[in-house]
C-alpha cells in the first residue's frame, strides 16, 4: 500500500483496511485490534479470510482516546544536612581487639656455627 493510500485518511483514501494494514496505520498489536474490535470501539468486516476495519469508525474511537498533558514539576526543596553518625565497627567473634596487629617473632640475630668436628 503507498503513502498516498496510507496516510492521511481522507474522502479518497481507503475507507476499509486490512486488519495488518490498520495496525501498521495506528501503531497498534492485533491482540489488541481484535480486543476494541471485540469490545465494540469500531467496525469490522469479513470477506474471505481477510479481516476489514471501518477507518471512519476507528478514527472516533482513536479521536475519543484521553489526551496525555505534561505538566512540569517544580524542583524539591533540597534536604537539610543533618549529622550522620557512623555505624559501630563490627567485629568477628572469638578474636580479641587488637589481635590482628601483633608483632611477628623475628628471627635471633647472633647466628652461632657449631663446627661438627
Amino acid at each position: 500500500m503507498t503513502d498516498s493510500n496510507y496516510w492521511p485518511l481522507s474522502a479518497t483514501g481507503p475507507i476499509l483496511l486490512r486488519l495488518s494494514d490498520h495496525c501498521d496505520r495506528w501503531a497498534i498489536g492485533r491482540t489488541t485490534a481484535y480486543g476494541d474490535i471485540a469490545a465494540g470501539f469500531y467496525t469490522a468486516y469479513k470477506k474471505g479470510k481477510s479481516v476489514l476495519i471501518d477507518q471512519v469508525s476507528a478514527r472516533a474511537h482513536f479521536a475519543a482516546l484521553p489526551k496525555i498533558t505534561y505538566v512540569t514539576a517544580k524542583p524539591a526543596p533540597a534536604p537539610e544536612p543533618t549529622a550522620v553518625e557512623s555505624p559501630p565497627v563490627k567485629r568477628r567473634p572469638g578474636r580479641p581487639k587488637g589481635s590482628k596487629n601483633k608483632p611477628k617473632p623475628s628471627l635471633p640475630t647472633d647466628l652461632t656455627v657449631l663446627d661438627a668436628g
